[in-house]
């Protein structure tokens, strides 16, 4: 886990010349129509939220260089070496390793109830990884190895699997975005259940080239510079192991081993990094920081499946008025 301390190293950030007087950040718009099926779908946002389109991330993280660069830039007045930076700057903010190990254990910030069954996280991450490649690394790590909840077995965790994915609340089919929020409503049914979930986030290493992780279904084809999924831990009743699996109905109709789920998405060549979060966690902690309570992405869960329920039903119309011939039978056409 040696990963999740990581930006407590200075970041050198090369020199840049701003002009005098305040920088104005615009906040930049996307609109696209939702009749609009092979590109990515986004919207203007009105509370904070993670997209999954990759030129957002692009702009946020341009976004955040100009900030760091110019916050540095003001403190080159008094500070001896301007031309680094790090967490530790804030004239306020002391380096605290109690803080760090419990982080690192699992003991602060989360209000989740465990149960008093554990997990070999360690071997489960270094396993996940072998089976990757060298590619692929764990990036920012929590601690999940004593459960929320109960493990169930592999078949009992299928048919919490058919249930998710009936769900008439969740758009899954809506794949261009909102995978933050099924993922987050999925937990919360999954508790409900007492089964146990966290989260697996994939994020491609490079934003600015190198390819990007992809899906496609009949409606629209998704380019993302992340995905999430809950993960749930259950049995096997052929090896008796306890095993990881993915409930993601967007990409599959069954649970996945998350190296089958991320196979789906990735590029052979893809350099990606993947998080493992618990529950709370609503995007990936390198842009949404740490979440603290599951209940506080509860509104912003319901709005973005509610506003990507609409942009769906408007892309299935549009998309059966040209295809009649594969209307389902429980389709009725407004």
């Amino acid at each position: 886990m040696g990963d999740v301390i990581k930006n407590i190293r200075p970041l050198n950030i090369p020199e840049i010349k701003l002009p005098g007087g305040k920088i104005k950040l615009d906040k930049e718009k996307l609109s696209i129509s939702p009749k609009d099926l092979c590109s990515i779908g986004s919207h203007e946002e009105e509370f904070k939220r993670p997209s999954a389109d990759i030129h957002v991330r692009r702009a946020e993280v341009l976004k955040e260089t100009v900030t760091s660069a110019s916050s540095n830039i003001k403190k080159s007045k008094t500070s001896d070496n301007p031309k680094f930076i790090t967490m530790l700057d804030d004239d306020n903010q002391k380096f605290n390793l109690g803080d760090v190990l419990s982080f690192l254990t699992g003991e602060k910030g989360f209000k989740e109830t465990p149960t008093d069954t554990d997990i070999n996280q360690t071997q489960y991450m270094k396993d996940l990884i072998g089976k990757l490649g060298s590619k692929a690394r764990m990036q920012n790590v929590q601690d999940i190895s004593k459960l929320n909840g109960r493990i169930p077995s592999l078949s009992e965790l299928k048919d919490e699997f058919k249930q998710l994915a009936s769900d008439p609340a969740v758009p899954f089919e809506y794949i261009v975005d909102g995978c933050y929020a099924r993922a987050h409503h999925m937990c919360e049914t999954m508790m409900k259940d007492n089964i146990n979930c966290s989260k697996m986030f994939v994020m491609i290493e490079d934003l600015y080239g190198g390819g990007m992780l992809t899906a496609k279904n009949k409606f629209m084809n998704a380019e993302w510079w992340y995905h999430v999924a809950p993960i749930s831990f259950a049995k096997d009743p052929k090896t008796e192991k306890v095993e990881g699996y993915i409930m993601d109905p967007s990409m599959a109709d069954h649970p996945l081993k998350a190296e089958e789920w991320i196979s789906m998405m990735r590029g052979k060549d893809l350099k990606i990094k993947v998080d493992i979060t618990r529950a709370p966690q609503f995007g990936p902690v390198e842009s949404d920081g740490e979440n603290q309570t599951f209940e506080e992405s509860l509104p912003a869960t319901a709005d973005t499946m509610k506003e990507y329920s609409i942009a769906l039903k408007e892309i299935k119309d549009e998309y059966y008025a040209h295809h009649p011939e594969e209307i389902p039978p429980k389709i009725l056409m407004t």
